[in-house]
């Protein structure tokens, strides 16, 4: 009892410090070159990633073949890491260095930095770009809309997902183990067992980002305090109350106990795609959608199986990442027609998603995020639960304040009982208790307010 309490509390603390430190660094001397081409513009792109400098000059200057000549700019693009990405956006933007297109990832709510100004509203511009438009549909525009404004361009045009995990293929065929034979975590606990015993120095289930287990079959309805489920209707519920919430508490916790996750997975930040390619690790869990597969295997470098553990479902989360332009971008017109050429070129579409195949092994490129569906496949695939609420934005500027309370909390909590390392017999009733005292019954009735008054007038 005293050993959990103990390693409650550092888990506290370590989360808090790492939590309070990404904005004192101060604007330093990276500010953006402008620089202008003698052919015309230069459009700026930032987005997280783990290339590196020479592969993202690589596939600037390919990509800028083709938008010189068809758009009349180039175009240059840098990733920061994942890990400090956030933290390096923040800087940017309190320096005025921002770039003309910005990535923000599911990780970042919209309305965060919509709230302090940093965020174009896109509506008029959108009407100059109708391929763009036609991408997506009306749900997913509403999705990414407030006070009647587009404020940013989903990244993925797939609308449906379900919750699963992705496993290094050579080991499946090692094991004899069928993707289709694995419907659940018990079925999935029975794998990771036999991974264990046939591999013990093998690394446990990775955490992507941060997290080991992404949101299951629920509408977060933007930022997970107040969320609609299959059984709760439009009822907005609070899900870390839930008893589908507690059981899976106690299913990482046993898993952290059993050694299938890895031992510090809840203090570690980075895409598991790097663990993936760098350690000794057999997979992660992921949501799935028809793109993802194709994705996280170029970013693993290595053939992944993609194992689906939830029904198929349909809900405003996933365009939760989004391309954004700021409010004081210098060529707004030039990023949202690279955009348009992005998700419907297929060959610039190839280039950007999966790079040009050059110095891959010492300088690769590595794209996660985007998604052009137009150059997919299509699908007759239906989902099995379309959330009521699918298209709803709220706007939260009422209780922002409990909100940031709210998710400071989560940030403290969440990911430790997730990640397995926090009992939940103990840390969980305090996360419930604190989430009381932070406001979270007002963010419940405020947000249920506005779904009930989306869904008159949708009806």
């Amino acid at each position: 009892m005293r050993e959990t309490r103990m390693a409650r509390r550092t888990f506290l603390q370590l989360t808090g410090a790492a939590a309070g430190a990404a904005l004192l660094a101060g604007c330093g001397e990276r500010a953006a070159s402008m620089a202008e081409s003698g052919t015309g513009p230069m459009v700026t792109v930032l987005m997280p990633g783990q290339s590196d400098e020479t592969a993202c000059v690589r596939i600037s200057a390919a990509l800028s073949e083709v938008t010189k000549q068809k758009l009349g700019f180039s175009v240059s693009i840098e990733q920061v890491a994942p890990t400090n990405y956030s933290a390096e956006l923040w800087k940017r933007m309190v320096c005025q260095t921002m770039p003309d297109l910005f990535f923000l990832t599911e990780n970042q709510p919209l309305d965060v930095y919509l709230n302090q100004n940093c965020i174009l509203p896109l509506s008029a511009l959108l009407e100059e770009y109708p391929g763009l438009k036609a991408l997506f549909s009306e749900q997913q525009w509403a999705s990414r809309t407030y006070y009647r404004r587009i404020y940013a361009v989903p990244a993925r045009a797939v609308s449906m997902y379900q919750i699963g995990f992705l496993a290094r293929a050579d080991w499946m065929r090692e094991l004899g183990a069928r993707p289709e034979e694995i419907t659940n975590l018990d079925a999935l606990h029975d794998l990771l067992m036999q991974v264990r015993q046939r591999r013990p120095n093998a690394e446990g289930v990775l955490p992507d980002n941060g997290q080991v287990f992404p949101f299951p079959e629920l509408d977060p309805l933007g930022d997970t305090f107040g969320v609609l489920t299959e059984e709760s209707g439009t009822t907005v519920v609070n899900w870390y109350a839930a008893d589908a919430y507690s059981r899976l508490c106690r299913t990482m916790h046993q898993w952290y106990q059993e050694g299938l996750i890895l031992r510090n997975a809840s203090l570690r930040d980075e895409p598991a795609t790097d663990r993936m390619r760098l350690c000794n690790s057999f997979g992660f869990f992921a949501r799935l959608n028809r793109d993802s597969l194709d994705c996280y295997t170029r970013a693993c470098g290595t053939e992944l199986t993609a194992i689906p553990l939830g029904p198929t479902i349909q809900n405003g989360s996933i365009p939760a990442e989004s391309w954004c332009l700021p409010a004081t971008n210098s060529h707004r017109r030039e990023a949202l027609a690279l955009l348009e050429l992005l998700y419907t070129d297929a060959s610039c579409y190839d280039l950007f998603a999966k790079g040009d195949g050059k110095e891959e092994q010492f300088h690769p490129w590595q794209n996660l995020y985007l998604n052009a569906s137009g150059l997919l496949p299509e699908t007759d695939e239906q989902p099995q639960w379309v959330s009521p609420a699918y298209g709803f934005s709220f706007n939260n500027s009422a209780v922002a304040a409990k909100l940031d309370a709210c998710r400071a909390l989560k940030n403290s909590y969440h990911n430790g009982l997730m990640c397995g390392y926090l009992d939940s017999e103990e840390a969980l009733p305090e996360f419930l208790e604190k989430l009381e005292q932070a406001g979270i019954q007002e963010i419940l009735q405020a947000k249920q307010s506005a779904l009930d008054n989306w869904l008159n007038a949708s009806h």
